[in-house]
């Protein structure tokens, strides 16, 4: 049980790394669509 708790906590961890960039990405793109 505590093994999986913990690769839980990584791949949370792992998905606000990826959150992150993607985000900013998905604002510059709806930026430029609106210009």
């Amino acid at each position: 049980m505590p093994g999986q708790a913990t690769a839980l906590a990584g791949n949370i961890y792992g998905f606000e790394i990826m959150v992150g960039p993607f985000a900013v990405s998905e604002l510059r793109v709806s930026r430029a669509l609106q210009d």
